[in-house]
């Protein structure tokens, strides 16, 4: 549907005028066998102001609306990480900041990202243009928030699809909207001179239905509205099926809410329950056993008393432990109904490889003895190898993928030498974990032969985003316990 009426100014910061234009490109008279073409300006919008537009006093309305509205809805955020797409220079962002969730901006225009970065240092952002620019290479994010993005851009269903991609729970999305029942969605000039406004010239007013049937075919089973409106005249109207994206010089925004699992929330809506025939298999199943509030992965389970303990104390956690010792594995098989034990090793192959068991238990690994260094170990004595065997393997991104998991709140590891293997395993989707425990020797000679060194760890861990929180000296300090934490 061509857009009939042009309000230019979307946003503070445009020049044209908010009336309707007149003025339009001459169209063939219309006749039964000619398509009709009207609606289309025939001037071009104007625009500029530099950074003011997003402190100039209709932006600070707008926005203080937008956050105290966010806030009524309650939607718990402490601890999550969130992507804010089409950031501008990362005013709504505080909101999340200031509630101990860990933010990410994107936007498209590079001085906007500057501006950021000079108003708000040490906050991560880059540049990114959400329409082909891929997102999910950030990572993946349990809300993204888009606020006043949708209805800048010239192709919608590219930029839901990326913001899918990437949007591990929720999205929080605010845009301008046609008044239509309908699915469709108009095409607007606006002036890629102002800073707020589309880059590449033409933006979009997509109704309420467009919005909810694209996000409900891009895996967000359900799509909410909310059931207050922000407090400002943007979003203070009734809908009519006008077809119109404003009305008495105001445009028409509204608030969805999309999420891949069932919400309870008082102050939400149900817009479009998908089909279930159109929900990933993987989503369907997570509907049918709902998920878990956190997910633990434990490699290398011959030291259980910190996973399973937590595991008892809390229904809600669920652990995935895996061990390649089979009378190890078999013994926790079954304990507890969230605490899953794979019989397989952790390793960056898939496949199997040979898996050294030791008379004890806990040292027995995919890799084998140093002589020279099992000589020099303390307590060394107790340690032989039994029997060689061959055990399955698999990357923990494998894993991760195929049992559909988009978060990893706690990872850890005790792999007798493999601990950096396990970590490297993870390859793309070791952004999606916070928090990372793991063995490492500190003993100047190798016991097992090719074991990763602390410093290769700490090297590795801290070039991919992590700190190191917590250090703890064992075996007559000649290995040490680390604890990272994701910081980026």
């Amino acid at each position: 549907m061509a857009g009939s009426k042009f309000q230019a100014e979307c946003e503070p910061g445009t020049n044209r005028s908010r009336e309707t234009s007149e003025r339009e490109w001459s169209i063939m008279p219309l006749t039964g066998r000619t398509p009709p073409c009207a609606g289309i300006p025939h001037s071009l919008p104007f625009g500029g102001g530099g950074f003011a537009v997003f402190d100039s006093a209709d932006a600070q309305l707008i926005n203080k609306a937008r956050l105290d509205h966010l806030a009524s809805l309650e939607i718990p955020v402490e601890g999550k990480s969130v992507l804010d797409v089409g950031c501008g220079v990362g005013h709504l962002s505080g909101f999340f900041v200031e509630r101990g969730a860990r933010v990410v901006g994107v936007d498209a225009r590079p001085e906007n990202i500057a501006r950021l970065h000079s108003l708000y240092p040490g906050r991560e952002a880059h540049v990114a243009n959400v329409e082909f620019d891929r997102l999910s290479e950030l990572g993946r994010f349990d809300i993204v928030f888009c606020y006043g993005l949708l209805y800048h851009i010239e192709n919608p269903i590219a930029a839901l699809r990326n913001i899918a991609g990437c949007c591990g729970e929720l999205l929080l999305l605010e845009t301008v909207v046609t008044d239509y029942p309908r699915p469709i969605y108009q095409l607007e000039d606006e002036p890629p001179a102002t800073k707020n406004q589309a880059v590449s010239g033409f933006g979009c007013r997509p109704s309420p239905a467009f919005v909810a049937m694209a996000l409900s075919r891009m895996g967000f089973s359900f799509v909410y509205t909310s059931d207050t409106r922000p407090n400002h005249p943007d979003f203070d109207f009734e809908w009519t099926s006008s077809g119109e994206s404003s009305r008495d010089g105001k445009n028409l925004r509204c608030i969805f809410v999309a999420s891949r699992t069932k919400l309870s929330n008082p102050h939400l809506t149900l817009l479009l329950e998908a089909p279930e025939s159109l929900i990933p298999a993987g989503d369907r199943a997570s509907l049918l056993h709902p998920a878990p509030d956190q997910i633990w992965l434990d490699v290398g389970v011959h030291n259980v008393e910190k996973t399973l303990a937590a595991a008892r104390q809390n229904p809600a956690l669920r652990v995935y432990a895996f061990e390649p010792n089979l009378a190890a594995a078999s013994r926790l098989m079954g304990v507890l109904a969230n605490y899953v034990v794979l019989p397989v090793a952790v390793a960056e192959e898939n496949g199997s490889v040979p898996f050294h068991l030791n008379r004890y238990e806990g040292a027995s690994s995919l890799l084998p003895f140093a002589p020279e260094g099992l000589a020099r170990w303390i307590g060394g004595g107790d340690l032989a190898v039994t029997a060689t065997v061959t055990v399955p393997t698999m990357r923990l991104d494998t894993f991760l993928d195929g049992a559909g998991i988009r978060k990893v709140d706690y990872l850890q590891i005790d792999a007798q030498g493999t601990d950096l293997a396990v970590i490297r395993s993870a390859g793309e989707r070791l952004k999606d974990i916070d928090r990372i425990s793991l063995e490492v020797q500190t003993a100047p000679f190798e016991l097992y032969r090719g074991a990763s060194r602390k410093e290769d760890v700490m090297r590795f861990l801290t070039s991919a985003g992590f700190r190191l929180v917590e250090t703890e000296a064992q075996s007559s300090d000649q290995e040490e316990n680390l604890t990272f934490i994701r910081t980026a």
